[in-house]
């Protein structure tokens, strides 16, 4: 079986990847991203399709609209949902980790761009399973009924919240057989013995040197905690970040560390901080049966690499 990821996609940046490119670096990034699809080598036994986090830019709180092709979030979603459609199809499930609240959920807004992302594409819900028995959000909607303070907000976010969880309708009824959300901070599954998660934050580091020190970091933390990670027996592990916008591993022979890589250039926030430059790619993990696993990174590189000058 293949696991496919992809992160920080940052939809709705002038500076990152568009399903209708309009100018020279998204058109750049979209033929990329192309590439990079035609290279994965198990197109037909994709289990499931990682989103890493951060897949819209968000509204840029800090100076709004600067560097945005759309001052609408919502509008990045569906232009984002439309660009992954080709590897959505060929997973039999979508996992979505929420990334970077200033990006998907800036302020203090009731809306996470990741999670509605994950809406849109139908991901497989992942939620702590102990808090399963309880319809904890409903009860927390019907609360509302009862406060007097602030009620013409509170009676908004209620309507805006039963509508996302009964697919329209504002009925205080759970009509969907699909837990809300859809998406979550950490995923964790076991497949052929082996461990995956995922999930957006991880140390960042420009210097390659240091960028393997958080991930192995995590790794051993999680091993010590091996009785605390998951109910079911694993001999092997492999931990899954977003975030850092390069492509970078760890490991031995039964454990692999790596971050995905993005599909955002460098806008002036980054070229101001960071002296590195991104690594634009998929990634690829091949799980055998007998719980061997392969990596297989696509980024650009040579004349697909976008250099401004």
């Amino acid at each position: 079986m293949s696991f496919i990821g992809v992160s920080d996609t940052h939809g709705g940046s002038i500076y990152s990847i568009r399903s209708t490119p309009k100018n020279e670096l998204q058109q750049m990034l979209l033929d990329g991203f192309i590439k990079c699809k035609d290279r994965i080598k198990q197109p037909k036994r994709v289990e499931e399709l990682f989103l890493g986090g951060d897949m819209v830019d968000g509204p840029n709180a800090a100076k709004p609209g600067l560097g945005l092709w759309t001052v609408h979030p919502e509008v990045a979603v569906f232009d984002i949902a439309l660009l992954l459609s080709p590897l959505v199809k060929m997973a039999k499930a979508v996992r979505v980790v929420r990334g970077s609240g200033y990006h998907v959920e800036p302020g203090r807004g009731l809306v996470n761009y990741d999670e509605m992302l994950a809406q849109k594409l139908e991901a497989k819900p992942f939620e702590n399973s102990l808090l399963k028995e309880k319809p904890f959000l409903l009860e927390q909607l019907k609360q509302l009924d009862t406060i007097k303070s602030n009620a013409p907000r509170l009676k908004q976010f209620r309507a805006e919240a039963l509508s996302l969880l009964n697919n329209g309708s504002t009925e205080l009824e759970y009509k969907s057989d699909i837990p809300f959300p859809r998406s979550g901070i950490k995923y964790k599954n076991i497949f052929n013995n082996v461990l995956i998660t995922l999930k957006h934050h991880v140390a960042f580091s420009p210097n390659y040197m240091y960028r393997g020190t958080g991930l192995t970091r995590n790794d051993v933390i999680m091993s010590l905690q091996k009785d605390r990670q998951i109910t079911g027996d694993y001999t092997a592990i492999v931990n899954i970040y977003g975030h850092v916008h390069y492509h970078h591993f760890t490991g031995n022979a039964t454990h692999l560390n790596f971050t995905i890589p993005c599909w955002k250039a460098k806008d002036d926030f980054l070229a101001d901080k960071d002296p590195s430059e991104p690594d634009f790619g998929i990634v690829e993990l091949i799980l055998e049966p007998n719980g061997e696993f392969e990596l297989h990174p696509y980024t650009l590189s040579g004349k697909d690499y976008p250099v401004s000058h």
